[in-house]
């Protein structure tokens, strides 16, 4: 997946087909259609928009080869074409999945007709619902204490949409584990720069995971070749995947952690979550040190 001008705000160059979204854009006649096969417009794209055509209709198709579910929104530019369906299509594909979306009909058969499309989509189900009252784990190994250099709604990168997040001051090196079930949808471990400066800001490391209510979780700034599970893995709460680093916009090592949904337009937001610790279940507060139960 190409990668994009927008994660957060020290991930800027990170994730644009997913998280705001390029518009594609398809334009096909009759002559066109006759002269070439109707796998050429499928391609072999992750995500993909396919036209199968019938003796008196049309029919428009999403294929999303993705791991994960998309959001797509589709426009279509039509010439002796009709449909009772309404544009733009704005919906959700599951993964791995294909969804017809469009039925299109001939307004007169004996003239010549014009299809035009364009789409974008993001990672992820905007219909997304978080379980609010799940209690994640602690990112870090039982037993050891860390605190939250920057937590909730802070004035320095945690405000927006990413007001929901968290950094634990975690060393360079310290073993991250995962604070909830789910599946690995993508990373990045290729890095080995940061700081506090602007040119850093494309260069973190991080892990993605998909949860089964939808949402996702990142841990970022990790080191490089800092990560240890796959994309598509499934994996589970306490499991050991990867290092807390110093990659990226930084002003030092530590673990950000961010659990959030697709938003309507493109983009996520942050959301706030509840934490098992050693003295219970429990909101984190920035200045405060916590320990892993």
């Amino acid at each position: 997946m190409p990668k994009s001008i927008y994660k957060y705000s020290y991930l800027l160059a990170a994730f644009c087909k997913k998280y705001i979204g390029v518009w594609y854009l398809q334009k096909l006649s009759l002559v066109a259609f006759m002269l070439m096969p109707l796998m050429l417009f499928q391609g072999n794209e992750p995500v993909s928009v396919f036209k199968v055509e019938g003796e008196d209709e049309i029919y428009v198709y999403v294929r999303n080869r993705h791991i994960y579910p998309i959001t797509i929104e589709v426009q279509f530019e039509l010439e002796n074409l009709t449909s009772q369906d309404q544009f733009p299509f704005n919906g959700v594909i599951d993964a791995n999945d294909q969804q017809k979306i469009a039925t299109l009909s001939y307004q007169n058969k004996s003239e010549s007709w014009k299809y035009g499309s364009r789409y974008r989509y993001f990672m992820g189900d905007i219909h997304a619902k978080h379980d609010s009252f799940y209690a994640y784990r602690l990112p870090f190994k039982k037993g050891l204490a860390y605190r939250v250099n920057q937590g909730y709604n802070s004035t320095f990168t945690h405000k927006d949409n990413l007001s929901y997040s968290l950094d634990f001051d975690m060393p360079e090196g310290g073993e991250v584990y995962a604070a909830r079930d789910g599946l690995v949808v993508e990373f990045e471990e290729s890095n080995n720069l940061g700081g506090p400066l602007d040119k850093y800001m494309d260069k973190a490391n991080y892990l993605t995971i998909m949860h089964s209510d939808g949402t996702f979780a990142d841990y970022i700034h990790l080191k490089k070749d800092g990560v240890l599970v796959e994309t598509g893995q499934e994996i589970r709460r306490g499991q050991l995947i990867g290092y807390s680093g110093n990659t990226g916009f930084t002003t030092g090592p530590h673990l950000h952690f961010t659990v959030k949904k697709t938003k309507q337009g493109g983009g996520f937001v942050s959301l706030p979550v509840r934490f098992h610790t050693i003295d219970g279940v429990m909101k984190l507060e920035e200045g405060a040190l916590y320990t892993a139960y």
